[in-house]
């Protein structure tokens, strides 16, 4: 619509003639896109973008609609005509239209309060994994056919569902990350992970790069390289993130930028593909001809007559993959000679957020430094950059300009990173900022039936104010925060938190019910309530480090506290004043399925408590 019609000038005329044309970016404002959105649905009974919306002075909408050609064709109207028959509707019968936007605004407003009779099933977790494990393609990984998205909450959540690596669900993960290891939609050769495959086969990826893809996925290997300790998946975890580091970050605070377009010279993809030819320049003869036979780089061509490497076809063992790396880092200098995609540099608090989820949890499954420190700048950049002196975030930075207020996910998902990095760090002030935040979240964001409302109290001038709790490319700030508030009950010993965590699972009960595999994310806080979770608080002594290194295995549903007589940790959680270290060395108390067992200093009494938790239980 850009090319066809925003930019036509008898277009134009026609817009500046009778219409207020107003262009929303949706990351500065998602929660416009929410509103219009759903009143997009309840017109057409379907959405998507780019949308087009025409609303009232009070903006509330009265007609809406995706994509219009700009002269009648595909079946549908061409904008044009629209324009022009929505004018002559507003001058015969504007009191129709004024019925009509009344009448949808009501709609969408009522959405979230109709009664939530259904009840929520306690079998409907593995319900989910089991129609999950129903769409797993089994030929090529992956749910369903083209287009395919990674959708790496689902993953990370059918990894909650068993704890036996062998089972449907374990095959299913492993098959999809492995599937999407191996297709083009990774950047063999310079790390990270585009957006989405518009192929069955992973082969040909939409090139954009988003942070939030690569925030995920580096979440999902990290968590299944914790599970089965296949160095591949940690080869992968650091391929990602050194992207992110080299290519996605403010260099000089620290915030992640959102986004790589797909096109560079005006082509999509160009950047990323390959001739036999180029290989051969870069890497000689023989090395070249061998690395175009591994990653599938012909004459022919895999893509448009031109090559984007994958590893669909071939399996490098390890030798052959430590050759091929030293082989892919001289192509990578070879395409930075290339003019580069562009960057979108806005600093998305959401993006940010899960960058440092996934940073913080990799530091600590690998013990890596590096990573921790990048993901505690970066939640520095957030306290320092990105909120009102009131406390109040914002959805985006942009060369240390603040943009619009954020949304629920943005709060929900910062408060996510900053649970990680307490957990990786242990610093109270992690957990302090969390709750503070928390709290702020739950007073802006809240809802008569006890959900969280998209958008803040304080938001003024839209017509509605909508509720999304269904998961989409990322989990819904609505899952998240139920989350949140069972980690934080358990962390900090308030079981209000926990009810809050109920309140907003049952506050979309009859949604949950009707398609729980769009809600894959709350099923992990109802996995983590069916549980009930183990919580291990430590009183620091000699030991600890070792000790804590028994407790970084894939225990989805571990809490972890450390007494070390911190005054500001103890008034955040009174109950941990109670452990004390024995005979000076690190004494950890365990309690799990409301049982607590006598307080332990030995490492394998620790390592077999944690094993018969992960055993006993299986949702």
């Amino acid at each position: 619509m850009e090319e066809e019609s925003f930019t036509d000038a008898k277009v134009a005329e026609l817009l500046n003639k009778h219409f207020v044309s107003i262009k929303v970016d949706r990351e500065e404002r998602p929660d416009v896109d929410h509103v219009y959105m759903n009143a997009c649905i309840a017109i057409s009974g379907d959405g998507g973008w780019p949308l087009t919306a025409f609303l009232t002075a009070e903006r509330k909408p009265f007609f809406a609609g995706t994509y219009f050609p700009k002269e009648n064709k595909y079946g549908k109207p061409g904008f044009t005509s629209l324009l022009n028959s929505i004018v002559n509707h507003w001058n015969s019968d504007r009191e129709k239209l004024f019925d009509a936007a009344d009448a949808i605004t009501q709609n969408i407003n009522e959405k979230h309060d109709e009664a939530l009779a259904a009840s929520i099933d306690e079998y409907i977790t593995q319900e989910t994994a089991e129609a999950l494990i129903q769409a797993y393609d089994k030929e090529y990984g992956g749910f369903g056919n083209a287009p395919k998205f990674p959708s790496a909450h689902n993953l990370m959540f059918l990894m909650r569902s068993s704890q036996d690596v062998m089972s449907d669900a374990w095959k299913v993960v492993k098959g999809t990350l492995d599937a999407i290891a191996r297709g083009g939609l990774r950047d063999h050769i310079g790390g990270g992970f585009c957006r989405y495959s518009t192929d069955r086969r992973w082969l040909v990826p939409h090139f954009e790069k988003m942070t939030y893809d690569n925030a995920l996925l580096c979440m999902a290997y990290t968590e299944c390289w914790q599970k089965t300790r296949d160095d591949s998946y940690s080869e992968i975890v650091n391929e990602i993130i050194c992207f992110i580091s080299r290519e996605m970050t403010e260099l000089n605070l620290g915030g992640f930028y959102a986004a790589q377009d797909a096109d560079s010279e005006g082509i999509e993809g160009k950047f990323y593909l390959w001739t036999p030819t180029e290989i051969i320049n870069a890497l000689g003869e023989q090395d070249g001809k061998r690395f175009c036979e591994i990653y599938d780089i012909s004459e022919r061509g895999n893509f448009e007559k031109s090559n984007i490497p994958n590893l669909i076809k071939k399996q490098p063992n390890k030798a052959e993959l430590k050759e091929l790396q030293e082989q892919k880092e001289i192509l990578y200098h070879v395409r930075q000679s290339r003019v580069a995609p562009s960057l979108d540099k806005k600093v998305l608090l959401t993006s940010t957020s899960l960058m440092i989820c996934a940073l913080a949890k990799a530091g600590r499954a690998f013990n890596n430094e590096e990573y921790t420190k990048a993901a505690a700048r970066a939640a520095q950049f957030i306290l320092q950059n990105m909120q009102t002196e009131d406390g109040r975030f914002f959805a985006v930075w942009i060369d240390a300009i603040p943009g619009k207020p954020a949304t629920l996910d943005g709060y929900a998902y910062f408060v996510w990173a900053l649970i990680e990095l307490y957990t990786t760090q242990h610093r109270s002030f992690w957990l302090e900022k969390a709750m503070e935040i928390n709290n702020s979240m739950i007073r802006l964001f809240s809802g008569d039936n006890g959900g969280l409302y998209y958008t803040g109290h304080d938001i003024v001038d839209l017509p509605a104010r909508s509720i999304n709790a269904h998961d989409g490319a990322v989990p819904s700030g609505q899952s998240v925060a139920a989350r949140n508030q069972i980690w934080l009950s358990r962390l900090t010993g308030d079981e209000d938190l926990e009810k809050n965590a109920v309140s907003i699972i049952e506050s979309i009960a009859s949604e949950l019910t009707k398609s729980p595999t769009g809600y894959c994310w709350m099923m992990t806080a109802l996995q983590h309530l069916h549980d009930g979770g183990t919580d291990v608080i430590i009183a620091d002594g000699e030991g600890l480090d070792e000790m804590l290194a028994i407790l970084n295995g894939f225990y989805p549903f571990l809490t972890i506290s450390i007494n070390d007589h911190d005054i500001d940790m103890v008034k955040l959680a009174p109950h941990l004043k109670n452990s004390k270290s024995i005979d000076k060395k690190a004494t950890a108390y365990v309690c799990s399925h409301q049982s607590c067992y006598p307080p332990t200093m030995d490492y394998s009494e620790l390592e077999n408590l944690l094993q018969k938790q992960t055993e006993e239980v299986t949702v």
